[in-house]
């Protein structure tokens, strides 16, 4: 009877312990969980409008040399480089390369040169317009893809990709060769590193 009896008591615990645990909700004032702190936060990025466009035009002097392609480029506001052109064309005129095929020209007046590094030969600031304009001056190896570059400078101005039989340059001579002279008017961003923020054919793409 007594085994009878403990036996019982025992069943009657594992039945217990198999009973679900009763789930328990607290409210806690808004005041007091934070919350309201997270409604206040500044909307995200992506739900913020994209930089407003500007009319801008891009001029890139292209130079083919044994060893390297040479880039030298200005983009900004139309109006601004419209007014400097007299200036930049002088200053391509004045191009030469040196015995280490380096390029050598004559600064204009007004001009100042700026900073360089790994991805830029050169930097030239062109402080007589407003916002000042820049002149990025860099290369790569030789024998690049003209067509490549086209496209991807008319992509920067949001311009359409042209097929090779398309294609027209201008080319400007200088002292032992000559340029091609890409120059169109497209639509360009005036969010960081845009015309309107005076960063001419700067990051992330000098060419």
């Amino acid at each position: 009877m007594t085994r009878l009896f403990v036996l019982l008591l025992v069943l009657l615990a594992a039945t217990g312990c198999n009973q679900p645990e009763e789930i328990v909700t607290h409210r806690i004032p808004k005041s007091r969980s934070n919350l309201d702190k997270f409604d206040r936060r500044p909307m995200s990025s992506a739900r913020r409008t994209a930089a407003p466009t500007v009319p801008t035009r891009m001029v890139v002097g292209l130079v083919e040399r044994s060893d390297a392609t040479w880039f030298f480029k200005i983009q900004g506001p139309v109006d601004q480089v419209n007014l400097a052109e007299p200036v930049w064309r002088e200053f391509f005129g004045s191009l030469r390369f040196n015995n280490d095929e380096q390029p050598e020209w004559d600064l204009p007046t007004g001009w100042s040169k700026g900073r360089s590094s790994s991805m830029r030969f050169a930097t030239l600031n062109l402080t007589s317009t407003v916002p000042p304009l820049e002149m990025s001056i860099s290369s790569l190896g030789p024998n690049q893809n003209l067509l490549d570059n086209v496209n991807r400078w008319r992509g920067q101005l949001a311009l359409d990709g042209l097929e090779k039989e398309q294609i027209k340059l201008n080319e400007i001579d200088f002292d032992g060769g000559s340029m091609v002279l890409f120059d169109e008017v497209g639509l360009a961003s005036t969010a960081a590193g845009g015309p309107m923020m005076g960063a001419m054919g700067g990051p992330p793409d000098d060419r």
